[in-house]
């Protein structure tokens, strides 16, 4: 795990210049993948007071093909502004792409697990859990 320091600000500048919305509505409960990769990850973050089962969709990326989730208390929420991303990870998913995986969080809850592609490939899916670092 890499600890990193990112301001709300920063990302909403970055996703500002891309020609897609921050994020789309999308409420709905944890899937199988999901769940089980949230719970690989959150033990590893010493601010993250939440479990993964407590964690709602709200949101997803606004490019609407990235694995990138934004999350909430319950399925009425909108998604939480992030106090910033407290720890990265990455990992190859099944198609090869290098994919940065930054967790965000406000009060030590989960705001946003977001997938970034680190060599440039399309990013579809999250990597298996044996190929994070």
């Amino acid at each position: 795990m890499r600890l990193v320091e990112r301001s709300f600000h920063e990302s909403q500048y970055t996703m500002s210049r891309t020609s897609f919305p921050y994020y789309i509505p999308h409420q709905r409960e944890l899937s199988r993948e999901e769940l089980r990769l949230l719970d690989f990850l959150l033990p590893r973050v010493d601010c993250i007071k939440t479990r993964a089962t407590d964690l709602k969709v709200v949101g997803r990326c606004g490019c609407g093909k990235c694995p990138t989730i934004l999350f909430g208390k319950s399925l009425d929420d909108h998604p939480i502004p992030s106090a910033g991303v407290v720890a990265s990870w990455s990992g190859r998913a099944d198609n090869g792409t290098l994919v940065g995986i930054l967790l965000s969080e406000r009060d030590g809850f989960p705001t946003e697990l977001e997938a970034v592609s680190e060599d440039g490939g399309e990013i579809r899916s999250w990597p298996p859990i044996d190929e994070i670092r």
